[in-house]
């Protein structure tokens, strides 16, 4: 990977000059750091490269590692809360610690998901930590169960966000509630709509929504429903 290395340096400047004729000089050289750390991570992955010499491209954030639900087989459900599988303090991510990991890795990084452990909307930060991922040219999406009461879908579309998973695994509320514990259906569908308005109202086409329906023996007779 040294010999890529050097090679993927002496590509900066012809890489720049291809990119500069559609793009600011700044966004250029982000780009050409990007590029070139995708070329180099790719030849270290076919090469089984045990040191490589690329950064990583795609980070994992969890603004928050608190969950208001209680699926089962979660970290955050009931049978681990009484074992203490899942023993970390409840946090969010703050502004400063997400700026130390961008300047170490959002130059070259592509992509960044909001999402781990918890509920990234539980952090009311996340719309202004998307917006500064946005700065480093990444592409941004989270996952989220939406059963949240503060949310301010206005923010989030502002934000530039441009992928939104939603967890619903039903389509009534007796039986979604038998995975998504504590989960309120109608209030999911409710932020699903100020959503919808909010993107329309500020013309923008994203983030894109996508309903994500974990299949069960107990839910799987309301996919038509849901689709509909």
């Amino acid at each position: 990977s040294g010999v890529a290395a050097r090679v993927a340096e002496r590509s900066k400047d012809a890489v720049y000059r291809l990119l500069q004729g559609r793009f600011s000089p700044v966004e250029s050289q982000a780009l050409t750091l990007k590029i070139l750390n995708l070329c180099l991570g790719k030849y270290c992955f076919r090469a089984r490269d045990s040191m490589p010499r690329s950064r990583p491209f795609g980070l994992v954030v969890d603004p928050s590692n608190v969950c208001q639900l209680a699926c089962p087989g979660c970290v955050h459900s009931d049978h681990s809360g009484e074992l203490k599988l899942f023993d970390w303090p409840n946090g969010t991510l703050t502004e400063d610690r997400f700026d130390a990991l961008l300047r170490a890795y959002g130059p070259t990084a592509v992509g960044i998901y909001f999402c781990n452990y918890g509920e990234p909307l539980l952090n009311l930060r996340t719309p202004r930590l998307v917006r500064r991922a946005k700065q480093y040219l990444m592409a941004t999406a989270l996952s989220t169960s939406l059963s949240v009461r503060r949310f301010d879908a206005e923010a989030y579309v502002e934000s530039g966000l441009d992928f939104m998973v939603l967890s619903v695994d039903g389509a009534t509320q007796p039986v979604y509630e038998t995975f998504r514990r504590n989960g309120d259906l109608e209030l999911v569908y409710r932020n699903i709509r100020s959503l919808v308005a909010a993107k329309r109202k500020l013309h923008k086409r994203t983030p894109v929504l996508s309903w994500n329906f974990l299949a069960f023996e107990h839910n799987a007779h309301e996919l038509p429903q849901a689709e509909r």
